[in-house]
């Protein structure tokens, strides 16, 4: 280890699913408005490309992908077994949908995805690394506070 040639993260990440997901992190706040449209940070923009699927996502929050990650993502929900997973498959795929991103840098959230986030007006947008996350403000202040316990005790279980 102690010669190891120090290199680009670029070319560290191998899987093409990853390039770029550098720039999907930390949190932005912002006001969706009236038409369920919500602006994406410019670095978030730049991995995505010129548009998102979204679909619902785990604490009610939206999951959002680049076109490569939703088709991977998709791809691996609909390989699963029906059986007990059926509800949840159904609900992923049933519910996701596609938003181009306008000129101003924006998606449009559909009407049963803002109903099902809680989503009306102060929205936190979350960058997950393989994913963004459109959270209600306020769940995510909760959310975020309530697992501060559980990200140290994560910590330590990893040695870090």
């Amino acid at each position: 280890m102690e010669n190891e040639e120090i290199r680009p993260v670029e070319e560290v990440v191998e899987d093409d699913l990853l390039a770029g997901a550098m720039n999907l992190i930390g949190n932005y706040r912002h006001t969706m408005d009236a038409k369920g449209r919500v602006f994406l940070p410019a670095k978030f923009r730049e991995t995505v490309g010129n548009a998102v699927y979204m679909t619902k996502g785990s604490n009610n929050c939206i999951f959002v992908f680049s076109e490569k990650r939703w088709y991977a993502f998709a791809k691996e929900i609909a390989s699963k077994t029906i059986g007990k997973g059926g509800a949840s498959q159904r609900s992923i795929l049933g519910n996701a949908c596609r938003s181009e991103i306008d000129p101003q840098g924006r998606i449009t959230v559909s009407a049963n995805l803002r109903k099902f986030a809680d989503l009306l007006k102060d929205v936190v947008v979350v960058g997950a690394m393989t994913r963004i996350e459109i959270w209600n403000a306020d769940k995510w202040d909760e959310y975020d506070t309530e697992n501060d316990d559980d990200i140290l005790a994560a910590f330590e279980e990893l040695g870090i």
